[in-house]
């Protein structure tokens, strides 16, 4: 059995003592949002024997998720294990604001893992439905700086997955192929034939992408950079933060960029504002050190970017009821939850030439 808890009826006051350094006088648990689909969240909120202790008062405890299955499709991408390691070795230096942990564990043998992290009180999740420009620059600032600190320093990213080796892209060829196989039995409208044609496209030129991509700037990346992964002042109160690390890997920091832009905007917003946005990216980027990449350079890297976040949906959906995606993601301005899912990104790698 793993030596830390591994859901929230496990947690003691003892484990909390030990990773916070801070004798208690007393802990709670409460619940955080809606039940997630890859993990299991909860707030602990803490009362210090010392009063004077200015260690945070409330944290997230994030544990993988209840079900085995879950934990062990989780698991054939390391989506816990990265995050854990993230934490455990970058979180504190990764150039861009994440939460403070004070507890990161895995075990391999159970898939099971737990995090402790500092609950930043005041601040809202962004919304890709409903955000200012104003989130969506700082967002794009905040990768630059993010992706700069760590630019063609491969050799020092120990520990991350490399998203371009030859054993990552054999396991997203086959978590692709499910999901080709799940849209033309299942899903067949909410894909689109669009984004089918796009996947099937990649399965016959992903080996190609990867080794190009070999070849070109890499960078430590978020892997499924997005509005709801980021965390905003309210009226002065919390602070910006990435969270969600489960998917962070040695990669091309435009894929995080398109990910970002393609999940929030629609096509007449993406046409609008894109240009803008990627001119910011690369602006801030040179502003933080990086000279040896041109505007053509991150357009080329933009276009495939956007097709591995279309990579990314489709595989997000395998296994997944549609009744409850639909539910959790809605319908915003009369449009259907996989329009924004499937066809905005199919419609963006039309429009940048990728096939």
């Amino acid at each position: 059995m793993p030596a830390f808890p591994t859901t929230p009826h496990e947690v003691t006051a003892a484990w909390l003592q030990d990773c916070l350094q801070q004798p208690l006088a007393g802990f709670s648990l409460r619940p955080v949002g809606e039940p997630g689909q890859t993990s299991e969240a909860v707030i602990a909120d803490v009362v210090y024997a010392d009063t004077a202790a200015v260690t945070p008062s409330a944290f997230l405890l994030k544990f993988s998720h209840p079900s085995l299955a879950v934990r062990q499709r989780m698991s054939a991408v390391s989506c816990y294990e990265r995050e854990v390691n993230f934490y455990r070795d970058y979180g504190h230096r990764a150039g861009i604001a994440v939460p403070r942990c004070f507890a990161a564990d895995y075990d391999p043998a159970t898939f099971s893992s737990v995090l402790l992290l500092e609950y930043i009180e005041g601040a809202h999740t962004g919304n890709r439905f409903d955000f200012t420009l104003d989130e969506m620059q700082q967002a794009v600032d905040s990768l630059a700086a993010f992706h700069a600190t760590w630019w063609q320093r491969d050799s020092e990213l120990t520990g991350l997955f490399d998203d371009h080796s030859r054993q990552t892209l054999a396991t997203r060829r086959w978590l692709v192929g499910e999901a080709i196989a799940a849209a033309r039995e299942r899903f067949t409208r909410e894909m689109g034939e669009d984004g089918i044609a796009a996947l099937a496209w990649w399965m016959e030129h992903g080996e190609a992408l990867a080794t190009a991509a070999r070849q070109r700037p890499r960078t430590m990346v978020h892997g499924d950079c997005h509005l709801q992964q980021m965390l905003f002042p309210t009226n002065g109160a919390g602070r910006f933060a990435v969270i969600d690390w489960q998917t962070v890997a040695i990669g091309c920091g435009a894929n995080d960029l398109a990910r970002l832009i393609v999940t929030a905007m629609s096509p007449a917003q993406r046409h609008e504002q894109e240009a803008q946005l990627l001119a910011r990216y690369h602006e801030q980027l040179r502003q933080h050190g990086v000279q040896d990449y041109t505007q053509t350079d991150l357009r080329r890297d933009y276009g495939v970017g956007l097709l591995q976040s279309l990579t990314t949906n489709s595989v997000a959906l395998i296994g997944l009821d549609l009744d409850k995606v639909a539910a959790a993601l809605g319908n915003a301005d009369s449009c259907p939850w996989y329009e924004r899912v499937f066809h905005w990104p199919a419609q963006a790698v039309r429009e940048y030439g990728v096939l």
